[in-house]
C-alpha cells in the first residue's frame, strides 16, 4: 500500500476528513488491497469487489460507530472492515487467530450483528430500530442486502414487518444480478424490470430540477406530479413490490458512481419510515477473471493474481499492492438511471422471585396451565422492569401472551407466521441491552433453527424463549407435538434449557433467565394444566442455576424425571410404599446446564436409574444422563423412557402417555420389570 491514499485511511475519521473528489482513488486502492490479501488468503472476492464504492459512500455518509449498519450474510464486509480500524490486521484475513471473513461483534464496536447466512438483515435491523425507539435513542439504522438474499424468505416476513411497525430504517438492496448461483423467481425478474426502467427514474430527476426553477409554482407541480406518480410507475416497472410493503423505494442507483452514491444515501437517511433504496453493482468489479465469471471467484482459494488461477503454492507468494495494476481493469459506469450495559438492565432474582410469589398467591393447591403461569408471572415481572419486552409469531392467544399485549402494548411485537423473523428481531433486541421474551409453540419453533443457532446463540444474545406445547400435545398429532425440542435445543452451544415441573417453577425459571446477563435460555413446558403450589416439595425450595431437586428421598431405585413428569414418578413411587420398596425422584429441573455434580453424588446410591421424558430418545435427557453416567463409570443399570423414534398419531394426552408408557403406570411396569432382576448393591462410580 506505499505511496497510496489507503495509507492515509486508518479509521473512519480518516475517511470522513478526505474530499469526495479523492473518494475513487481511495476505492481503487481498496480494490487493490483486497486482491493482494485474498489471492494469498483466500476469501470471498466477487461480493467484496463489487461493493466498494458502496461501502465507502456508506461509511462516509453513516457512522457505524454510532449507527447501526448490518450486512446481509456479511461476507462482503472486507471494505467496512479495512476503514474501521482494521486495515493492518487485514492481512491476516480468514488465518487462525486473524481477522474473520464475516462481521464480528468481538472485532470491533462497528460490527453489530454477526452474520454468515443469509436473508437476516432486515429482520435485524427492526429489532434495532425498534430498540432504538423505545429507548429514545436517536441513532440510524441501515440494512444492506443482496438481489439473492432478498429471495430468501425472512427477508419477505421482515419486509412485511417493516411495513406494519413503520420504523425509521434504510434497507439497501445490492443488486447484482447474480448470488453464488443465478438467481431463480420473480423477484429476480422483477428487479430486472426495474433495471430496465431507467428512462422512467431519469426523467423523474429531469423533471424535479426543471420544475424547481420555476418561480413560486415549482414545487406547487411537483406535488401534483407526485398525486399522478404512482400510476405512471405502474406502467412503466409493472407492479411497485416494494412500496406495496409500505416501503419509500428510490433508485435503481449506479453502484460504482461515488457521488450518485453520496447523494442518494444523504437523500434517503432522514427519510421517515421505511425507505429502500435499490443499488446496481456488478460482482468481481475492477478484476477482469472475476468480472468474467462472479460465481467461481465467489469464494475462492489462494490464487496467482496474474492469471487468475489457483495454486497450492499461491498463498506462499508475496503480491504487493503494485502487481494488482496488470490484473485491475477500467470499467464503465453502470447504466442507470440516476447501548445500554448488562449490569444497567439486570434483574434482582430476589425481587423477581417476589413477584411470583404476588402471582402464585399462598392458597391451596389449584389447576392452572402453564400457559396461564407464564402469561401472569412475564406481565408481572414486566411491571417491575420495563427492559422486558414480547414477541411471537401470530400466537398472541395461544402463548397467553394476551394479557400482556393489553398491558404494554408498546411492547409486545407480533411478527405474524414468521418464526424466523421473530427469533432474529428478538436477538437484536437482545443485543440493544432489551429482555426480550419469544413465546412459540415447540413445534414452530423448529422452523427458525438456523436463527436460533447462527443468531441468537453464536452472538449469545440474551433472549428467553418460551417453548410452549414441549412434549405431546395430544389430538393435533405429529406436525404438533413438541416431541423433538429438547433434543435440538440441546444440541445449541451457548443455549441454555430448562424443564419446568409446575407453574410454581416455571415462574422461578422465567425470573432466573431474565436475570442472565448473556446467552439465550429455553424454557419448555407442555400444554395442559398442572398441580399447584404445596403440592411438593424439594430438599431445596430455592431453584438455583444449573441445579436439580431431590424430590423424594429413596434407596432402591433413582428416576430422574422431566418437566411434569416428575408428578408421574410420584405416583408410581408411592405406589411400591406397600411393598416396602423406596423410590427416590429426581428433577434436573435444567436439561442444560445439567447438575452433573448432583446427579453422580445420587447414582453412587442407586444400582437402578430410570429416567422419563416426553421427548424422543435421540438427543434428549436419557442420552445426556447415560454419557454422563458412561465418562463416569458408573457401574449400575440405566433404563431410558421416551418417545419412540418415530412420529406419533394424534389422541389425546392421556392415551398418548398410556400408549407410550409415559405415565405412572408405565413406570410401574418398567420399575416391577427391573427391581424383579435387580440387586439392591450399590453401584461404585
Amino acid at each position: 500500500m506505499s505511496g497510496s491514499l489507503l495509507d492515509k485511511v486508518n479509521n473512519l475519521d480518516d475517511l470522513k476528513n478526505l474530499k469526495q473528489s479523492d473518494l475513487n482513488d481511495l476505492c481503487d486502492d481498496i480494490r487493490a488491497y483486497i486482491l493482494s490479501v485474498v489471492s494469498k488468503n483466500g476469501g470471498h472476492l466477487a461480493s467484496n469487489l463489487g461493493v466498494v464504492e458502496l461501502t465507502v459512500a456508506l461509511e462516509y455518509v453513516f457512522d457505524a460507530r454510532n449507527d447501526v449498519i448490518v450486512w446481509d450474510v456479511g461476507h462482503q464486509t472486507y471494505t467496512h472492515k479495512i476503514l474501521t480500524g482494521r486495515k493492518d490486521s487485514f492481512r491476516s484475513l480468514r488465518e487462525w487467530g486473524g481477522l474473520s471473513g464475516f462481521p464480528k461483534r468481538s472485532e470491533s464496536a462497528c460490527d453489530r450483528f454477526d452474520s454468515g447466512h443469509s436473508s437476516n438483515s432486515i429482520a435485524a435491523a427492526l429489532g434495532f430500530a425498534q430498540a432504538r425507539d423505545l429507548k429514545g435513542d436517536k441513532h440510524k439504522v441501515v440494512a444492506l442486502i443482496g438481489d439473492g438474499s432478498m429471495t430468501g424468505g425472512q427477508a419477505f416476513e421482515a419486509l412485511n414487518l417493516a411495513g406494519e411497525l413503520e420504523l425509521d430504517m434504510l434497507v439497501i438492496l445490492n443488486d447484482n444480478h447474480m448470488s453464488i448461483a443465478p438467481n431463480i423467481g420473480g423477484i429476480s425478474r422483477y428487479l430486472t424490470r426495474l433495471r430496465a426502467s431507467a428512462a422512467y427514474t431519469s426523467s423523474k430527476q429531469v423533471v424535479r430540477r426543471f420544475l424547481r426553477k420555476i418561480p413560486l409554482m415549482g414545487n406547487a407541480l411537483i406535488r401534483i406530479i407526485e398525486i399522478i406518480k404512482d400510476s405512471l410507475r405502474y406502467l412503466m416497472v409493472n407492479g411497485v413490490v416494494f412500496s406495496e410493503l409500505g416501503f419509500k423505494y428510490y433508485g435503481p442507483v449506479d453502484g460504482h458512481n461515488i457521488k450518485s452514491l453520496i447523494e442518494s444515501l444523504n437523500q434517503v437517511k432522514d427519510i421517515k419510515g421505511p425507505v429502500l433504496l435499490h443499488v446496481v453493482t456488478q460482482k468481481g468489479r475492477g478484476y477482469d477473471p472475476a468480472m468474467k465469471n462472479a460465481t467461481e471467484y465467489h469464494g475462492i482459494a489462494p490464487f496467482d493474481l496474474r492469471t487468475g488461477k489457483t495454486s497450492a503454492t499461491a498463498a506462499d507468494t508475496p503480491v504487493s499492492v503494485a502487481d494488482t495494476s496488470a490484473a485491475v481493469v477500467n470499467t464503465p459506469a453502470i447504466a442507470t438511471a440516476s447501548s445500554v450495559s448488562a449490569a444497567d438492565i439486570s434483574v434482582s432474582v430476589a425481587d423477581i422471585a417476589r413477584a411470583a410469589d404476588q402471582v402464585n398467591g399462598q392458597g391451596d393447591a389449584v389447576s392452572v396451565t402453564f400457559t396461564r403461569a407464564f402469561s401472569e408471572a412475564l406481565t408481572q415481572l414486566a411491571r417491575e422492569n420495563p427492559r422486558i419486552v414480547a414477541v411471537t409469531a401470530a400466537m398472541a392467544d395461544g402463548t397467553g401472551l394476551e394479557i400482556f399485549r393489553r398491558s404494554f402494548p408498546d411492547r409486545f411485537f407480533d411478527t405474524g407466521i414468521a418464526e424466523q423473523t421473530a427469533v432474529t428481531f428478538a436477538t437484536a433486541l437482545a443485543l440493544s441491552g432489551l429482555k426480550p421474551v419469544v413465546a412459540i409453540y415447540s413445534s414452530f419453533l423448529q422452523r427458525a433453527f438456523d436463527q436460533l443457532m447462527m443468531d441468537t446463540a453464536l452472538q449469545n444474545a440474551p433472549v428467553v424463549f418460551a417453548v410452549d406445547r414441549g412434549g405431546l400435545v395430544g389430538e393435533d398429532g405429529p406436525t404438533h407435538h413438541g416431541a423433538f425440542d429438547l433434543s435440538y435445543l440441546n444440541q445449541i452451544p451457548n443455549m441454555s434449557v430448562m424443564m419446568p415441573r409446575d407453574e410454581v417453577t416455571l415462574t422461578r425459571m422465567l425470573s432466573l433467565a431474565l436475570a442472565r446477563a448473556d446467552g439465550p435460555v429455553a424454557i419448555r413446558y407442555p400444554k395442559g394444566t398442572v398441580i399447584s403450589k404445596g403440592i411438593i416439595k424439594s430438599e431445596n425450595e430455592d431453584l438455583s442455576w444449573g441445579k436439580g431437586q431431590l424430590i423424594r428421598a429413596g434407596d432402591r431405585a433413582l428416576v430422574i424425571a422431566a418437566g411434569p413428569l416428575v408428578y408421574e414418578a410420584i405416583k408410581a413411587a408411592e405406589s411400591f410404599e406397600n411393598e416396602g420398596v423406596s423410590i427416590a425422584v429426581y428433577d434436573p429441573c435444567f436439561l442444560k446446564p445439567i447438575d452433573a455434580q448432583g446427579i453422580l453424588s445420587l447414582a453412587r446410591e442407586y444400582d437402578l436409574i430410570i429416567t422419563i421424558e416426553e421427548n424422543v430418545g435421540n438427543g434428549g435427557l436419557g442420552q445426556v444422563i447415560a454419557a454422563l453416567l458412561a465418562s463416569n463409570n458408573y457401574r449400575g443399570r440405566l433404563r431410558i423412557m421416551s418417545i419412540p423414534d418415530s412420529f406419533v398419531p394424534h389422541g389425546s394426552q392421556k392415551e398418548l402417555r398410556k400408549v407410550l408408557s409415559l405415565d405412572a403406570e408405565g413406570l410401574i411396569r418398567v420399575m416391577k420389570a427391573e427391581l424383579s432382576l435387580s440387586d439392591p448393591a450399590k453401584a461404585d462410580l
